[in-house]
């Protein structure tokens, strides 16, 4: 039998990789990773009901663990969590292009933010069809190489048949953007975004 000796690290980097771990687990989307595990295999209908009855509350609590395993001596200054590459949010995203001139309105403008997706090679969203009557933000976040990519597209610059809607919410769109094409095209209806490409930046 395989016992499991207790981790250790020297307290320098040991206070930087838990922070750094830390971080990255309570930024995870349980539900999201949990649909796309099971996206393909089941009816979307099903899966969506299943996790409309689920709730998750992600914390860690470094206090109850073993003090000669994780945590410093007692005059150590307790970490902070550091910049992680998944812990991009939507706001911080559009705090970022607002800082280089993309004057993003929350309260009227539409903003879809999406994130490369942790199981496949895409950036997946669903906004709703009725963006493309507005001025419509589109980020995307490749967590990878900590970059923002910014698309505008103006409001009846797309039609709605040009994009390829979810079977289970018709009122949807089902955007699977393909990962590191330049072309930023959606390989569901194979359109390709990046004419609408107005700004990238480094995070």
């Amino acid at each position: 039998m395989y016992i499991m000796q207790p981790f250790k690290i020297d307290n320098e980097n040991k206070r930087q990789l838990l922070a750094e771990i830390t971080s990255d687990i309570c930024q995870l989307d349980v539900k999201e990773l949990i649909s796309d595990y099971y996206h393909g295999q089941y009816p979307q209908t099903i899966i969506d009901q299943i996790l409309s009855h689920i709730k998750v509350d992600l914390t860690i609590d470094m206090a109850t663990e073993k003090a000669d395993t994780i945590t410093d001596n007692a005059t150590d200054t307790p970490a902070t969590p550091t910049t992680t590459n998944g812990d991009m949010t939507r706001t911080r995203a559009i705090v970022m292009f607002h800082t280089v001139g993309f004057a993003l309105n929350d309260g009227e403008d539409v903003i879809t933010f999406a994130s490369k997706n942790k199981t496949s090679n895409c950036y997946w969203a669903n906004p709703d069809i009725t963006c493309l009557q507005h001025q419509f933000w589109l980020i995307l976040n490749d967590y990878l190489q900590h970059k923002l990519f910014l698309f505008q597209i103006p409001a009846y610059a797309i039609d709605k048949t040009q994009l390829i809607t979810r079977t289970d919410k018709p009122h949807q769109f089902d955007l699977q953007i393909n990962y590191g094409d330049p072309s930023f095209t959606d390989s569901r209806s194979h359109f390709s975004f990046k004419p609408f490409l107005v700004k990238e930046l480094n995070y």
